[in-house]
């Protein structure tokens, strides 16, 4: 049992993903598995589920919005100083997929 979550407290919609890289560490780490999701709101700071077409690829980083009405732009902040941050934009365009409410670690 994990204590203060439960499965039920999830929609049908969420999703699990098993984390490859260690652009999150040391909160997240390769292969760890993130569940996310996409019916809650996201806020500033918190971990997202977002896939950046500039890169073809889906990321977990922390979100940071860029403008107060535009949506569309925001940056995905790793929490490891070795990985860059990534711009979205209309330039670099992506999409939050949900956010991630859950890490459990692997041992």
């Amino acid at each position: 049992m994990l204590r203060g979550w439960h499965a039920a407290d999830l929609t049908e919609a969420a999703f699990a993903v098993e984390i490859t890289d260690s652009a999150c560490s040391p909160k997240i780490d390769a292969g760890d598995i993130v569940i996310v999701e996409p019916m809650r709101s996201v806020e500033p700071g918190g971990f997202v589920a977002a896939y950046v077409d500039g890169i073809k690829t889906g990321v977990i980083r922390k979100y940071r919005p860029k403008h107060a009405i535009d949506k569309d732009v925001f940056q995905l902040v790793s929490t490891n100083e070795d990985f860059p941050t990534i711009d979205v934009s209309r330039d670099n365009p992506g999409r939050i997929l949900g956010r991630a409410v859950k890490v459990i670690k692997n041992l």
